[in-house]
């Protein structure tokens, strides 16, 4: 998530608000994005580059598998599934238990630790007076196999259920606990199933939907984290938590109203030819810990490659001519962190820019896919003052790119040390903006006073040393 947020401190309110008062004028082209990205892009035959570019990925990383069937209802607002999850015991203990994240119910009542934090606000949009309520139900848990990988081989869905397994739901509705028949031991796998519903909220927070526009983030139930020693790592979901989970390769297929313009994380496998005034598609992303999706008639799509990464964008109509804008600072961002940190592994990432009715969900993470914001367009009035700009929404696409490191691969624990998280990614993003712009960049100019990088930062730290001397 955006870590720097104009009403946390008086001083990076007053800059917010000038930067956003500026033109939106286009910068210099940088060379890396004029010889790098291109404008004709398909979707690629795998959801990882190469290795030769982006490193081996030893198996025993993979630890946590879903395979996910889910029906979308735009006029409900709601998702039924299956969620088939295989997960394997990387710790020196036995375990009889699965904790169970069902992060929707952060917003299913008043008294959740959610909404009691966040008081039915989020980065200052407020949550509807009517009340529409998220939550996630689970209907049926089942236990399918378990064993060693070698033993155990390829459950196929529909094959039955060695048990019936019953969900226990925490003191906070956010989490669930599930009681295993008998333990699973040290490098044994598991292999359990979930139906579950799940209605979204009207979004103001993240996930939800706004008219058609929808955005599912930690949409299905998804199991917590287990430590080498034993222990368990599944947080309540509270305002300012973040997400944590293991590594795993996803299979999502989607049904979904057939007008609906679709953007997952992953690639696109496959497409069923439209049926009934529906469509499916399936999805595939590896070696992610997490797997998020939009939907939304009104998306115009944007695409282009970056070396063998095709980048797509989801934009509204009304916002097209601000893509390539966006796609520059993308395509910097990509060869500054690769530069510094490594190769970005995966062959695709997808940027949703949300509609004006639904800005609760711009600036959000998740594994090749991120939501975005809008460029600002000023009155006229201002431009005559000679003011500029070039932070708003470009910005945005750089921090949250960046949180595909930082925590996407880093994958620290963001409940524990979140400076591992925002920290270590706004560090890279003040980085990038120097290799794009100069260092110090300035984010907002007239004349010749401008407003830097570190003028930012200072102004951002003021207002929070109270909270760490």
């Amino acid at each position: 998530m955006v870590c720097m947020t104009a009403t946390r401190t008086a001083a990076l309110a007053w800059f917010l608000v000038a930067a956003a008062c500026g033109p939106a004028q286009a910068d210099t082209p940088s060379p890396t994005a004029t010889t790098t990205a291109t404008t004709t892009a398909g979707e690629p035959g795998t959801a990882l580059r190469p290795e030769a570019v982006r490193g081996e990925v030893p198996d025993r990383a993979r630890i946590a598998d879903y395979v996910i069937d889910a029906r979308l209802d735009a006029e409900q607002h709601q998702v039924t599934g299956t969620v088939r999850i295989s997960w394997r015991n990387t710790s020196t203990r036995a375990v009889d238990s699965l904790p169970l994240h069902l992060y929707m119910n952060g917003f299913r009542a008043e008294d959740t630790a959610w909404m009691s934090e966040a008081r039915g606000a989020h980065r200052g949009v407020q949550q509807s007076k009517d009340g529409a309520w998220g939550y996630i139900d689970l209907k049926a848990a089942r236990l399918l196999g378990r064993g060693r990988d070698a033993e155990l081989g390829q459950i196929e869905a529909g094959r039955g259920a060695v048990a019936t397994l019953t969900a226990k739901e925490g003191d906070d509705p956010s989490l669930a606990s599930v009681a295993l028949p008998a333990p699973v031991e040290p490098g044994e796998r598991v292999v359990v199933e979930f139906d579950f519903l799940t209605q979204l909220p009207e979004v103001f927070a993240r996930t939800g939907y706004s008219d058609q526009f929808h955005i599912l983030g930690q949409w299905f139930p998804k199991v917590g984290v287990l430590q080498p020693d034993g222990t368990w790592r599944a947080h309540v979901f509270t305002l300012n938590a973040e997400f944590y989970a293991d590594f795993g390769d996803y299979d999502v297929h989607l049904d979904v109203p057939e007008a609906m313009v679709v953007g997952a994380s992953g690639i696109l496998v496959a497409a069923d030819p439209p049926a009934d005034g529906r469509k499916r598609l399936h999805y595939r992303a590896e070696m992610v810990h997490d797997f998020a999706w939009a939907a939304d008639p009104a998306f115009v799509e944007s695409t282009s490659m970056w070396k063998d990464v095709r980048i797509r964008q989801l934009l509204q109509p009304e916002h097209l001519a601000d893509a390539p804008r966006h796609l520059e600072a993308l395509t910097v961002t990509l060869e500054s962190m690769e530069a510094r940190f490594g190769p970005y592994p995966w062959s695709t990432i997808t940027v949703v820019h949300p509609p004006d009715d639904a800005k609760g969900a711009q600036g959000m993470e998740y594994p090749t896919f991120f939501t975005t914001s809008d460029i600002f367009t000023p009155p006229a009035w201002v431009a005559a003052f000679g003011l500029e700009e070039r932070f708003s929404g470009v910005f945005t696409t750089i921090h949250e790119f960046g949180h595909q490191y930082f925590q996407g691969m880093l994958a620290s624990d963001e409940s524990a040390q979140p400076w591992l998280d925002e920290g270590l990614n706004t560090t890279a993003n003040m980085l990038t903006l120097a290799d794009w712009h100069g260092d110090p960049p300035w984010f907002a100019r007239i004349g010749n006073q401008t407003i830097s990088v570190d003028d930012f930062v200072r102004g951002t730290v003021d207002g929070e040393v109270h909270l760490d001397p």
